[in-house]
C-alpha cells in the first residue's frame, strides 16, 4: 500500500529504476541502500514471512482443515509481496502487495465462518460470496486503478473480520474460549493503523522531524514500517486465536505456549467429550 506523493519528494533511484507504481510511501527512496526503494518499510516485513512460516511448522500435527493453515500462506505471500513491492516500487510488485491482503482476508473470513461447523461441511454461500467479491475488487482495480478503492474493499473485509470473530467469541463463551489473543491482535492492528494513518497524512511533518534527528534515532519515524510490524505480528496472532477457537469446537484442549519466544497453539491428542452446539 501506498500514499500518492508529489514529484519529486521521494528522490532517489537505484537498481530499479524510477517508480513505476501508482502509489509511493513518506520514506525517501534509495537512501540507506541502492538495492532497496524503501529500505525500512521492506525489511519491517520479516515478522509477517518468518511468524507464518514457523507457525505453520509447528502446527503440522493439528486436526484443523486445510482453510484454516491456508490462513499461515496467505500471511506469507502478503509479507513477501510487500517486501518485493517496497523493494522496487515497481508497479507488477505493487500488485504483489496489495491483492493478496484481499485473497487473504478472504480465506481469514471463510475460515470463520467455519469455526462453528462440523468437519467436511463447507459453507457454500459464504465461499460463493467471498470468491465471487475478491474476484469483482480484482477486475476493478487493475481497470481503475484507484488506490482509495482497493482501501475501501480491504477495510470492509476486515471489518467484518472483527464483528464476525466478536459475535463467535460470544457463541463460544460456553467452551471458556479466551479472548486475549484476539484483542491483543486488535490492539497491535488498530496502533499500526493509527501510524498508518499519521504516515499517511503528515508526511512533510514526519520527513522535518526525521531531518532534525541524528541518523538512526531519525528511522524511529519511519511509521510506515511500524504498520507492518504492527499488521504483521497483530494477524498471526489472529490466526492463533481462529484457529484455538476451531479446535475447541472440536473438542481438543488447547493452550497458548510459547517456543523459541514465538507463541502458538498447543492441543491434546485425545479429544474431550464434547457436543457441538
Amino acid at each position: 500500500m501506498g500514499v500518492i506523493l508529489e514529484n519529486g519528494l521521494n528522490e532517489g533511484v537505484g537498481i530499479w529504476g524510477a517508480p513505476t507504481s501508482t502509489l509511493d510511501w513518506c520514506e525517501e527512496n534509495y537512501i540507506v541502500c541502492k538495492y532497496m526503494a524503501e529500505f525500512w518499510n521492506t525489511i519491517s516485513n520479516i515478522f509477517t514471512i518468518v511468524l507464518p512460516m514457523m507457525g505453520y511448522a509447528m502446527d503440522w500435527s493439528s486436526p484443523l482443515e486445510v482453510h484454516f493453515r491456508l490462513q499461515y500462506v496467505a500471511l506469507i505471500v502478503v509479507g513477501i509481496g510487500s517486501w518485493c513491492f517496497h523493494g522496487t516500487l515497481l508497479y507488477q510488485l505493487q500488485l504483489l502487495d496489495e491483492l493478496p491482503m484481499i485473497y487473504g482476508s478472504a480465506i481469514m473470513l471463510y475460515a470463520l465462518f467455519q469455526v462453528p461447523s462440523q468437519p467436511k461441511k463447507h459453507n457454500i454461500l459464504s465461499s460463493l460470496f467471498l470468491t465471487t467479491y475478491s474476484a469483482w475488487t480484482t477486475y476493478i482495480y487493475l481497470t481503475g486503478k484507484n488506490p482509495n478503492f482497493f482501501f475501501v474493499c480491504y477495510g470492509f473485509l476486515v471489518f467484518l473480520i472483527i464483528v464476525q470473530t466478536a459475535l463467535i467469541n460470544s457463541r463460544m463463551h460456553h467452551l471458556n474460549a479466551d479472548d486475549s489473543l484476539f484483542r491483543a491482535a486488535i490492539f497491535l492492528f488498530l496502533s499500526g493503523f493509527a501510524l498508518w494513518l499519521i504516515d499517511f497524512h503528515f508526511c512533510p511533518v514526519l520527513r522535518a522531524i526525521r531531518a532534525r534527528l541524528p541518523y538512526p534515532i531519525s528511522e524511529i519515524f519511519q511509521l510506515h514500517a511500524w504498520w507492518h510490524l504492527g499488521s504483521g505480528i497483530g494477524t498471526y496472532l489472529y490466526i492463533l486465536h481462529t484457529n484455538r477457537l476451531r479446535l475447541l469446537y472440536l473438542g481438543y484442549d488447547s493452550h497458548l505456549t510459547y517456543k523459541f519466544a514465538l507463541p502458538y497453539i498447543q492441543h491434546s491428542r485425545s479429544k474431550q467429550d464434547h457436543k457441538h452446539q
